[in-house]
C-alpha cells in the first residue's frame, strides 16, 4: 500500500488518527500530517506501519505493502532494534506490532 492511501485504509478497517499513532508511537495529529503530506514518515514509522498492515488486513499482498528503504535508514533501524535488544530489525518491527495488538485484544 503507498502512503497516499494510508488514509482510505485507516478509514475503510474503521481505525482512527490516534490508533494508527500508536502503532507507530506518535499522537493523532502526527498520522494527520502524514496523511495530508506535509509530515514525513520516519524509516521506522515505515517498517511499524508495513508490518501492521501486512498483519492486519489479509487482502492486501506483501508487494503492495512494500518499503524501500535506504542504507542510511537501514542502518538507523538497526540500531534502533538493538536498542531494544534485536538484532534484527524485522524481528523488533514484529515485536513491536505484536504488543500493539496484544494491548487490544
Amino acid at each position: 500500500m503507498k502512503l497516499k492511501n494510508l488514509r482510505e485504509w485507516r478509514l475503510k478497517h474503521k481505525l482512527t488518527q490516534e490508533q494508527i499513532g500508536k502503532v507507530i508511537g506518535q499522537p493523532a495529529i502526527s498520522i494527520f500530517k502524514i496523511e495530508k503530506g506535509t509530515r514525513k514518515i520516519t524509516p521506522a514509522e515505515k517498517m511499524l506501519l508495513d508490518s501492521f498492515i501486512r498483519m492486519t488486513d489479509s487482502s492486501v499482498k506483501n508487494d503492495d505493502c512494500e518499503f524501500t528503504f535506504t542504507v542510511k535508514e537501514w542502518a538507523k533501524l538497526k540500531t534502533l532494534a538493538e536498542k531494544d535488544g534485536f538484532s534484527d530489525p524485522q524481528k523488533w518491527m514484529e515485536a513491536k506490532i505484536r504488543a500493539f495488538i496484544d494491548l487490544h485484544d
